[in-house]
């Protein structure tokens, strides 16, 4: 039984500092859940947009090292699906959660 409540208090104390983290800042280009990180680049613009209007999930390539997240409110990138972008987000249990997107140049 004390396993068992350490364990419980373990895990809510993780969950607590992970939604206190602050929102960070990060660039890349959000592509589609299909071609993830193979789409991180100008020329799959219209690949992706044909493939999040098709049912696929919007996701973010990060410039800095490839990573693919998930991204939790898909309505935040509705308009930016192919662009490469400067984002504010942080993580939840379902990926990114976007505060800002902005297109870049």
């Amino acid at each position: 039984m004390k396993k068992l409540v350490s364990t419980v208090l373990c895990v809510l104390f993780m969950a607590a500092v992970a939604m206190a983290l602050p929102a960070k800042s990060m660039k890349g280009y959000v592509s589609d859940a299909k071609c993830a990180a193979k789409g991180n680049n100008a020329s799959h613009a219209s690949c992706a947009r044909a493939c999040v209007k098709g049912g696929e999930k919007a996701v973010f390539v990060d410039d800095k090292d490839g990573k693919v997240y998930a991204i939790s409110n898909q309505d935040s990138v509705t308009d930016h699906v192919g662009d490469h972008v400067q984002i504010q987000a942080s993580m939840t249990d379902g990926g990114l959660k976007i505060s800002k997107v902005e297109a870049t140049k």
